[in-house]
């Protein structure tokens, strides 16, 4: 099951090209997959869905959006919840307090419910792109959710690691 987050996408001043992008690239490696809802950011409407996924059998669960450094994204915190030793590596780390930064940074988060594994990832369709190859291979490999977060995170935090060193 692929589910993006956040008010942005419910209220359509963002189309979220990321579920069908993920639905596809799934797809094309042989899984049944189906849309979820969009969910607001809320830590007990997010968590209330990765426990409804994980009793209904889902495997895999992916969610795009709602990491971020703001108290308005609340994906990572859904996951804590569920999985409280769920993975959650920073990409990017903030002042808190800074400007829109309530948070110390942005986070990925790689989690196991039940069956059900969680994975959380940012909401810019180019960081799902790029972490796409990273998830497919994890996922074929059976990593667990420490090695799959870490790689996942060191993939995004390149990203910004190249573009502060003017290499986009």
């Amino acid at each position: 099951m692929v589910f993006a987050t956040g008010q942005e996408v419910l209220a359509g001043q963002i189309r979220d090209t990321n579920t069908p992008f993920l639905t596809e690239s799934l797809r094309s490696e042989g899984y049944q997959v189906i849309h979820g809802p969009i969910l607001r950011d809320r830590v007990d409407i997010i968590a209330r869905a990765f426990k409804q996924a994980a009793e209904e059998g889902y495997g895999i669960l992916i969610t795009t959006g709602g990491i971020g450094a703001e108290n308005k994204d609340q994906t990572i915190e859904a996951l804590a919840r569920v999985d409280t030793e769920a993975e959650r590596p920073y990409i990017l780390r903030f002042q808190k307090g800074q400007g829109r930064h309530d948070k110390e940074g942005v986070r990925i988060g790689v989690g196991v419910l039940k069956q059900t594994l969680i994975v959380c990832l940012p909401g810019p369709h180019d960081e799902v792109r790029l972490a796409w190859p990273v998830l497919k291979e994890g996922i074929k490999a059976n990593l667990d959710k420490k090695v799959l977060a870490r790689n996942l995170a060191e993939v995004l935090r390149n990203k910004f690691i190249a573009r502060s060193a003017g290499h986009d």
